[in-house]
């Protein structure tokens, strides 16, 4: 008799920490609830992230031959596909600030990309390694395009209002 009485306790102890936390789940995930934009243009980034980390391991086979420099290489590509990382796991948890900084990562990376092909060393580069440059110029297309639909007006509103809620 007792032991039914501890086991009837336990249950509806479990039944109210059940409901608790089950309140604060649905509360979470109807605040979390991101416009298609959002959701779209956040795959977008991580197809880009990834189709980079296939380049770099295509391209890490000639790089990475030489060992002497092999610590610089493998340092400059985590940086170069940590940071855009880091930035799009902040975007996907709502943080405007990521989106922003993304934003301006990409917009130097255009004017660093214009300036360096406008010279004859980036022509050059373009004719010797021209798979790598078309890499390069879909990974920015997708890009441009996850950023135009992470700055649609349904989007900003989103943002705006997790900045709020933050």
């Amino acid at each position: 008799m007792r032991g039914s009485s501890c086991l009837w306790t336990a249950d509806f102890g479990w039944a109210i920490v059940s409901d608790i936390l089950m309140s604060n789940i649905a509360r979470q995930i109807i605040e979390f609830r991101r416009p298609r934009y959002v959701e779209d243009g956040i795959r977008i980034l991580y197809a880009s992230l990834l189709l980079a980390f296939v380049v770099c391991i295509g391209e890490g086979f000639q790089k990475y031959t030489d060992s002497r420099s092999l610590v610089g290489e493998i340092g400059s590509d985590a940086f170069a596909l940590g940071l855009p990382l880091f930035l799009v796991l902040k975007i996907s948890r709502g943080q405007n600030w990521a989106r922003i900084a993304f934003l301006g990562l990409f917009l130097l990376g255009i004017i660093l990309i214009v300036g360096f092909d406008l010279t004859s060393f980036g022509r050059a580069r373009l004719k010797t390694q021209g798979l790598s440059s078309i890499y390069g110029i879909l990974q920015t297309l997708i890009q441009a395009w996850a950023l135009v639909l992470l700055f649609k007006p349904e989007s900003n509103t989103w943002f705006n209002s997790r900045r709020l809620t933050v």
